[in-house]
């Protein structure tokens, strides 16, 4: 409902109130106009159906510079001279922005104990080409590789790219609304901006923005949980 016709209902009830009750409720009224939480979501909601329009409209993830999780998961990781390092096996997002933080590398060499662990900044990460590079070498890695070998262990920050697809969307009941199926970005960006989902009950497919939902990460198992105005955007825009 508009907050203006909420507001005239509002006022309509106090018409009919005792003058010294009716002036508490104008002040709870009152109160109500200007509170900034309610700006906020009307706001959120608004570019939340925007962002989503914006995705139908271009038909971002059918672009051939959209980089899909089902494509980045299999991509090359490669030195600075173009040598195969290995295999990427996932991405750590940062779970506000969707920006790349880390890249996960299974590499080629049987030498390597496990997974590699590659910074974006501190190894000048650079996407081109369906393929990931670093600055250093494989010397450098192969000397590195005690430091490059450690899982971030704080990952309040961060969300696995690989979790994300086929994770579970919730409403605010817990109920289950619907499944990611896999997350899109443009290349150039460095970044997943969207995730692709299904919607539970229909099976319509929709795309919504990765930057203005609510993660849950617990006991190492990951959630997403959706307002009932998101989802109700989504029920009406899903294709």
């Amino acid at each position: 409902m508009e907050i203006q016709t909420r507001i005239f209902l509002y006022l309509s009830v106090l018409s009919l109130l005792p003058m010294g009750q009716a002036l508490a409720q104008q002040k709870d009224i009152h109160d109500m106009e200007i509170k900034p939480e309610i700006q906020v979501q009307v706001r959120d909601i608004a570019h939340f159906e925007s962002d989503i329009l914006t995705a139908q409209k271009k038909g971002l993830q059918y672009l051939p510079q959209t980089m899909q999780t089902k494509n980045i998961l299999g991509w090359r990781f490669l030195d600075r001279n173009s040598q195969s390092v290995g295999k990427i096996v996932d991405v750590l997002l940062d779970i506000r922005t969707g920006d790349f933080r880390k890249i996960k590398v299974a590499p080629d060499r049987l030498n390597f104990v496990g997974p590699l662990y590659f910074d974006m900044k501190a190894q000048n990460i650079e996407i081109e080409d369906s393929v990931i590079r670093c600055d250093m070498d494989k010397r450098q890695i192969q000397d590195s590789q005690l430091d490059l070998g450690k899982a971030p262990e704080d990952m309040t920050e961060m969300v696995s790219l690989k979790s994300l697809s086929g994770s579970l969307v919730y409403d605010r009941d817990g109920v289950l609304a619907a499944t990611v199926r896999g997350a899109f970005g443009m290349e150039k960006d460095h970044k997943i901006t969207y995730l692709d989902t299904v919607l539970a009950q229909t099976r319509q497919g929709i795309a919504i923005p990765l930057n203005q939902i609510k993660i849950v990460q617990q006991n190492g198992l990951l959630g997403i949980h959706l307002t009932d105005e998101q989802l109700a955007v989504m029920k009406r825009l899903a294709k």
